[in-house]
């Protein structure tokens, strides 16, 4: 492989410094091959903003990863298997998003590329190069999905023309400019997230078909979408022709499916004369929550307008494409004929793809397909568990698919809606799947891109990649927590070397900003780009006023994983320091936000705040802030519920409160995580929500799918086999199951070096164990009294 083979290209554009948003441009070079040896041919390419690069015509499964402009990445393939001997071409399509969202920092469009056989250059970006902006895109729409995930497209088929094969006369196209001088990228290096693998499209069910009367075009084509009249039909009546290899005893007993390996075309009728129709609509289930490209495959007259809306369900009788300002529908125009069609520069997330079809002309419409092609990170085998709870496994599994929904180019919220890397949110995602996959290295890199988007001062921004005027205080403490455990879990020391100068200049700010009213707490700023949330709960979700309990809780915490950062790389008076500021915080925030009136803390000062939140509780006891005397008292309104629920978001601290305090409290916690996920289990969804008002929350835009949700399998692999790391790298852990109601429970625990293997049988009030573990670990039984061990195997390997 040639070393530095990319900086031998050259950055080029059809403009250097082309102002704008939303535009497409597209580029290609023709190149001559001759097979020597067994080198493979290798491509590195990297763009502003996204990219879909052909050879000979053919797509390759690659894209560019998130990053921020002045720190970007390159991608590299083999495209070996995509030559031919003599001239191929290569052909890349660049999308320019230009505007900031949570998930993409504005930066200066560029194409950056080379193709390279061992030390032998093929192919680089240069002068040579022609440029054009495409014609088949609508540049410049500027319609957003939503304020944080990006635009939304608009493809004419008709305007389409051959530029991504060999044969296509490109000499009317201009050449492309190159950036000289002082350029704003200060370095590119390769991406360390792998690639997505492209998964074949699934089998989708036509739910529902019809004919739609639409009156006029509104502001967006969710809009548009939004106010299309429908008037369902019987699969008999809209299709004139039905796939009769899916009945059954020479009948239909399900409904129709579309299968993409099966060439069937579901070929619409006629719209009756005195019908006040003018179109068709279609509504497909892909059979559970996906994440991909949008694809469809239709025959159609020219000029024909798929409107293509998604969503998570179907509330409302159908998808809920316009919530608000968020737009969920994209355009695609016929061409005469066949229509295939793949849009590479979004991924969407969703259960359902809902087509609005239009404008025809009276000619017939066939339809093949319409889905998406799912998109999935590569990931390590899986740890495992295994009880008689059936409820359990079915929660375990949804986890793990959520987790696995929202973990793409880093880990991400809610898929449809966002995508955004938030420290929150993906502290909990990483710790979770730390008890699934361990996948050490994907979480550093989410963990290392967060620290990137620090301010110099104090906070980090609300997302990383992305552009926002608002920061939350809490989420920068929260990412210190997320250095620490993955040193622990993982061994590696390499993030705190990298960032912890930065992680103590976070805390030194946050230690010299002293509130000025009680003197022993912090404050965390203020002014409009201070976000001070915790939970989308109540006043959690935007205090107003100081001081703040959760801020003083979560740097107390955060001080604390400094603290240990320290212990672990051998600065013992560093952690000294962090351990007693952590420790007169802890003291002075107990005693100014305890409520006697109430027997709580409140989130302010008594009397500032009228109700009294789980979330705060759960995390004074998490953190071991409540003094022994008033344990009982708080966890009583736990069990009477009298406080006001804690949310999905933060059902770790809840977790390690509820472990930490007697047998009555890890009762209350078993039968409480029924109680939140019973209504997501029973609903037959295929992933876990974001809040629990589903789809309802947030005026109708709540996310049936959020990974901060997916606190089960830490919780059986935690809590259940009871594996914990105590020295990095499970060098030494502990074995500590909790039985609660089960009488068996068996799995595994990734680690560094191996599985943890944990299996154990009650039998009257005691455990037998068995423990086998990686060569270099060592395990430590610990006990809870309600489940003593009687037995005790441990086998190295």
């Amino acid at each position: 492989m040639m070393k530095n083979a990319l900086e031998q290209a050259s950055y080029i554009w059809t403009a250097p410094f082309e102002k704008g948003m939303d535009f497409y441009r597209i580029f290609r070079k023709v190149f001559s091959w001759r097979p020597e040896g067994e080198e493979r041919v290798m491509l590195e390419i990297a763009a502003d903003s996204t990219f879909a690069a052909f050879v000979n015509g053919r797509r390759c499964p690659i894209s560019q990863v998130a990053d921020f402009p002045e720190d970007r990445t390159f991608s590299t393939f083999d495209v070996t298997a995509f030559l031919v001997p003599g001239e191929n071409v290569i052909a890349v399509e660049v999308h320019y998003i230009g505007d900031g969202f949570l998930t993409y920092q504005p930066g200066t469009p560029f194409l950056k590329a080379v193709i390279y056989e061992g030390e032998k250059l093929l192919a680089k970006t240069d002068g040579s190069w022609k440029c054009s902006a495409s014609q088949e895109f609508v540049s410049g729409l500027c319609c957003k999905v939503t304020s944080q995930l990006g635009f939304t497209f608009a493809y004419d088929a008709r305007r389409a023309l051959p530029w991504k094969e060999l044969s296509f006369d490109d000499s009317g196209w201009n050449n492309a400019g190159i950036y000289e001088g002082c350029v704003p990228w200060k370095k590119m290096s390769p991406r360390t997230v792998p690639q997505l693998l492209e998964l074949p499209s699934p089998c989708v069910q036509i739910v529902q078909a019809g004919y739609l009367r639409r009156g006029g075009e509104g502001e967006t084509f969710a809009e548009t979408c939004f106010r299309d009249y429908f008037e369902p039909r019987r699969h008999e009546e809209i299709f004139s022709s039905s796939d009769t290899s899916q009945y059954s005893d020479g009948m239909a007993r399900r409904k129709q499916s579309l299968n993409p390996e099966h060439d069937f075309c579901f070929r619409f009728s006629a719209i009756p004369a005195d019908a006040s129709a003018n179109g068709y609509y279609v509504i497909l289930d892909l059979g559970k929550e996906s994440v991909g490209f949008l694809t469809l495959k239709v025959d159609a007259p020219g000029g024909t307008v798929i409107d293509l809306c998604h969503g998570e369900h179907l509330d409302d009788g159908r998808v809920r494409s316009l919530i608000g300002g968020r737009n969920f529908a994209d355009r695609f125009i016929c061409c005469d004929g066949l229509n295939e069609f793949t849009y590479v520069h979004r991924r969407v997330g969703g259960r359902y793809i809902e087509l609005h079809i239009t404008n025809s002309g009276g000619g017939e419409v066939g339809l093949y397909y319409a889905g998406v092609v799912p998109l999935e990170l590569p990931l390590p085998q899986s740890g495992t568990f295994v009880s008689e709870d059936h409820f359990l496994k079915r929660l375990n599994r949804l986890s793990a698919d959520t987790l696995k929904l929202c973990m793409h180019e880093h880990y991400e919220d809610c898929p449809w809606r966002e995508q955004g890397l938030y420290a929150y949110d993906s502290r909990n995602q990483i710790l979770y799947g730390y008890y699934v996959w361990g996948n050490y290295d994907f979480a550093a890199s989410s963990i290392d891109l967060l620290g990137k988007s620090y301010d110099g001062e104090r906070y980090l921004a609300l997302t990383a990649p992305g552009e926002h005027t608002l920061t939350i205080p809490v989420f920068t403490l929260v990412w210190i927590s997320e250095i620490y455990e993955h040193w622990l879990y993982s061994g590696s020391p390499l993030l705190f070397e990298r960032w912890g100068t930065q992680v103590d200049r976070i805390l030194d700010r946050a230690l010299a900003e002293k509130d000025p009213v009680t003197g022993g707490l912090y404050h965390p700023g203020d002014g409009k780009h201070i976000w001070n949330f915790c939970e989308w709960n109540g006043s959690l979700s935007r205090l107003e006023e100081y001081p703040q309990a959760p801020y003083n809780i979560y740097l107390c915490e955060a001080l604390l994983a400094a603290a240990r950062l320290h212990d672990f790389s051998g600065n013992g008076a560093r952690a000294a320091f962090l351990r007693d500021a952590a420790a007169r915080l802890g003291e002075a925030l107990e005693k100014a936000f305890w409520d006697p009136a109430r027997s709580c803390y409140g989130a302010l000062l008594p009397g500032k705040d009228e109700l009294a939140y789980e979330h705060v509780q759960a995390i004074m006891l998490a953190n071991s802030l409540v003094p022994e005397e008033k344990r009982e008292t708080l966890l009583d309104l736990f069990y009477s519920k009298r406080l006001r629920g804690i949310d999905l978001s933060a059902l770790y601290y809840l977790v390690a409160a509820m472990m930490k305090n007697g047998p009555r409290a890890r009762r209350f916690l078993v039968k409480y995580l029924r109680e939140i996920f019973e209504p997501v289990v029973f609903s037959d969804a295929t992933s876990l929500w974001e809040t629990r008002q589903a789809g309802d929350d947030f005026c109708g835009a709540g996310s049936l799918c959020h990974a901060w949700s997916s606190v089960m399998p830490y919780f059986c692999g935690h809590c259940l086999l009871g594996v914990t790391p105590l020295e990095p790298a499970f060098r030494r852990f502990a074995v500590k199951p909790y039985c609660g109601d089960l009488t068996h429970a068996s799995g595994e625990v990734p680690t560094p070096s191996g599985m943890i293997r944990v299996s154990w049988e009650r039998t009257g009030g005691s455990l037998s164990v068995k423990v086998e573990h990686p060569s270099g670990t060592t395990p430590v039984l610990e006990q809870y009294e309600e489940c003593p061990v009687t037995r005790f195997e441990s086998f190295s390997r």
